[in-house]
């Protein structure tokens, strides 16, 4: 066999490989944009189940469109399943601490997902976190924030990044979505 044969063999294998692979669709698991009226909302995805997630200790209460990490940490509790998903993070600082090198640590079930700077002041920036497949847990996973820097406000609040939306995204295939009905589906059996 000439080189030109195996390399049209070795395409034609790719191609069909390529087209037996399951269809992916995106899927939002959670969904939060802080507003001043409401805890949260659901930026008009109705199907986002974002009772199943929580925000834990570490976060401020609700401000104008947004809420505040107020500790060294703080600790979200997402639901999810699936082998492909990615945390987002519309976040935004103080002037002041942007000045000083503010960034965000993500961490997912104790998997560091990397650090990212919020240096832009009151603009907002987004951190974005791919969770590596061993880290995701059916079911709760905490997502724990760590800020670079705090400051003490002239409230006497601690203050560190500002957090304005968090978005949970899958990647998921027929057999995922299903997994993800059937998880959504027995918390509103649970919640009555």
């Amino acid at each position: 066999m000439t080189n030109r044969t195996v390399n049209l063999l070795l395409f034609i294998a790719s191609f069909l490989l390529a087209g037996c692979s399951e269809e992916r669709t995106t899927v939002y698991l959670a969904d939060f944009e802080f507003q001043a009226q409401d805890l949260f909302t659901t930026s008009n995805r109705d199907t986002v189940p974002n009772h199943l997630h929580e925000f834990g200790e570490g976060f401020g209460g609700i401000e104008t469109n947004g809420r505040w990490i107020t500790a060294e940490e703080a600790v979200l509790r997402l639901a999810a399943t699936g082998q492909r998903l990615r945390v987002e993070f519309d976040c935004s600082t103080t002037p002041g601490l942007s000045e000083r090198g503010q960034a965000l640590t993500i961490v997912w079930n104790g998997y560091d997902l990397g650090t990212h700077p919020v240096d832009q002041g009151w603009q907002r920036v987004m951190c974005v976190g791919r969770v590596p497949p061993i880290a995701i847990h059916e079911g709760v996973n905490e997502v724990v924030l760590r800020p670079a820097k705090g400051q003490m406000g002239e409230d006497g609040k601690h203050r560190s990044v500002f957090i304005k939306g968090v978005r949970l995204i899958a990647e998921f295939t027929v057999a995922e979505r299903a997994d993800w009905a059937d998880l959504v589906a027995a918390s509103v059996e649970t919640d009555e």
